[in-house]
């Protein structure tokens, strides 16, 4: 096994139990709405962006396959990397909660946990060598971490929406744009 299957494993773990927790939450959401109750759009489309940037994130894991100078802090890093998906995960849909919460309730926490993760991305690309390539991912990964900053900020329903709208729309059509073939 090389060092990047090594590190892959753990990362894989990491998005399955994700995935796991946030299918689960839709699937709480999706009940919800054939019994008749409201649902909070916010916080679907937040679990729809987060499973779109773990599939994306997943995928993209493998531009490290080439790395030969593995060191504990790249590992580190992106183990923390990947642990940040589970905390977003947890955060939409805690354990043992009856039902998941409004968004209005987690949006600290949530939009913590972004910027955190948005942090972590940035000094991952760093780490690879491919902070500034290709020259736009970085102006948009910024405005994004800009935009989970005032979502932190700011307690509107209407903007939360409008930025979890945004976020999913980015994430969906990078791929396709950027940095992967499809």
């Amino acid at each position: 096994m090389s060092q990047f299957e090594f590190v892959l494993v753990i990362a894989s773990i990491v998005v399955a139990l994700s995935l796991t927790r946030l299918f689960d939450g839709l699937g709480q959401i999706l009940q919800k709405k054939m019994t008749g109750k409201s649902i909070d759009a916010t916080h679907a489309a937040f679990s729809l962006f987060l499973t779109a940037l773990l599939l994306v994130i997943w995928w993209s894991l493998f531009r490290w396959d080439q790395e030969s100078d593995w060191n504990f802090l790249k590992y580190l890093t992106i183990t923390l990397y990947m642990a940040s998906f589970y905390a977003l995960a947890s955060i939409l849909y805690p354990r043992n909660a009856e039902e998941p919460p409004r968004f209005l309730e987690v949006r600290r926490s949530f939009y913590l946990a972004l910027l955190a993760n948005s942090l972590l991305e940035i000094f991952n690309q760093y780490l690879l060598g491919d902070l500034f390539s290709p020259w736009y991912y970085l102006p948009i990964t910024c405005h994004m971490t800009i935009l989970y900053f005032i979502g932190f900020n700011v307690d509107n329903r209407k903007f939360n929406f409008a930025i979890s709208i945004w976020s999913s729309t980015i994430i969906i059509l990078y791929p396709f744009f950027a940095r992967f073939t499809v």
